[in-house]
């Protein structure tokens, strides 16, 4: 029987500690294909490929050559990996998205509601589940987050919560290694649960 195709498209935090946390928790179970970028938003989220001179790539899956493994070399994504390809996707953003709105100085609703909306309504996935990111040491994060999570899951989407886990990196935005290490246990297992109810 073959095994339940995920695509997990994510931002800097799924490229370092977590993600890789991620991915030795549950590639065993599922077709796992991964891809990170550093900046990316929600706003961007289905036209990754055509923001990808502006984004910089971190980390990205390769299987379709030898060894298997990851690269930062923008070629390697190749053309063919499409988010909408999947049983499962897995959508670890959100944190660009307070950034950008923190720093326009402007609501979430003047400023990002109506463009994630349509990046949302392009996603063909049956089923999607976002991981929200952790609590960001900076203004107005829980202000911006609230409408944020209520528009996502306003699309039936399944939301991972973040629970206490929060930037503890003198950024405010990134997670100390320990701190991405547990976070990223932590949504393993809701992921499996999630994914693979009877796991």
């Amino acid at each position: 029987m073959s095994k339940i195709k995920v695509n997990v498209i994510g931002d800097s935090h799924t490229a370092l500690t977590f993600g890789q946390t991620i991915i030795e928790r549950i590639s065993n179970d599922v077709d796992l294909h991964l891809i990170a970028f550093s900046g990316l938003r929600l706003q961007h989220l289905s036209q990754w490929m055509d923001q990808k001179a502006e984004l910089k790539i971190l980390n990205c899956e390769f299987k379709y050559r030898s060894p298997v493994g990851f690269s930062k070399n923008p070629e390697d994504i190749g053309f063919d990996f499409d988010i909408n390809d999947a049983d499962v996707l897995v959508v670890a953003l959100g944190t660009n998205d307070i950034v950008k709105c923190v720093g326009a100085k402007a609501s979430f609703k003047t400023y990002l509601e109506s463009s994630i909306k349509m990046e949302l309504e392009k996603i063909k996935v049956e089923k999607v589940i976002f991981v929200e990111p952790p609590l960001l040491n900076i203004d107005k994060d829980a202000k911006i987050r609230t409408p944020l999570l209520a528009l996502i899951k306003s699309f039936d989407f399944k939301v991972i919560p973040c629970g206490q886990f929060k930037a503890d990196q003198s950024d405010g935005i990134h997670m100390r290694k320990e701190m991405a290490q547990y976070f990223g246990d932590s949504v393993a297992k809701a992921l499996l649960k999630l994914i693979l109810p009877h796991h």
